[in-house]
């Protein structure tokens, strides 16, 4: 494991590209386990003209990816959201301001594409039990929205929150 303000220093995030599927894939499986079997649904993600995948390296080797679709969204009638469909990390790179930097890349990139768009909110799906990451999402400015909204495979609820998308600012 690397020193975390080094890891911070030496974090670049790209956006994936097919040689990235497997460590994508090997990281899905590990980071979503509890939660079902996502160790070729994430990655598959890559290949959708309406999904983007940004990886985080360090010292050239992928410890993390987060994955931004555009996507239908039922409960908003059908309507097209941006969506954060994963954010993961491996186990020895979390709390390292790692997490925050795929999320900034993720907000720039929304500052950027989404009011264009007609899109002014970030959505995302969390299971009601991990409380790390609702406690990360919940300092990165999101906020429970609705009802759960389905079961993860795991059997745990499935629980929506959003952030609204800055307009030309700091995010």
């Amino acid at each position: 494991m690397v020193q975390e303000s080094k890891a911070k220093q030496s974090c670049r995030i790209r956006a994936a590209h097919f040689g990235d599927y497997e460590t994508v894939s090997d990281i899905a499986g590990d980071v979503f386990a509890a939660y079902g079997d996502y160790s070729e649904v994430l990655p598959g993600y890559m290949f959708f003209d309406n999904v983007q995948t940004f990886v985080c390296e360090v010292e050239d080797r992928i410890v993390g990816f987060i994955q931004l679709g555009f996507v239908p969204d039922a409960a908003q009638g059908g309507r097209v959201v941006a969506d954060v469909l994963a954010v993961g990390l491996l186990d020895g790179y979390r709390h390292m301001g790692l997490g925050r930097a795929l999320f900034q890349r993720v907000f720039d990139e929304m500052e950027q594409v989404g009011p264009a768009r007609g899109l002014f909110d970030l959505w995302l799906t969390v299971a009601h039990t991990n409380r790390p990451a609702i406690e990360a999402f919940t300092r990165l400015g999101f906020t429970f929205h609705g009802e759960a909204v389905g079961i993860y495979e795991g059997g745990q609820r499935a629980l929506r929150m959003r952030r609204p998308i800055e307009q030309g600012g700091d995010s």
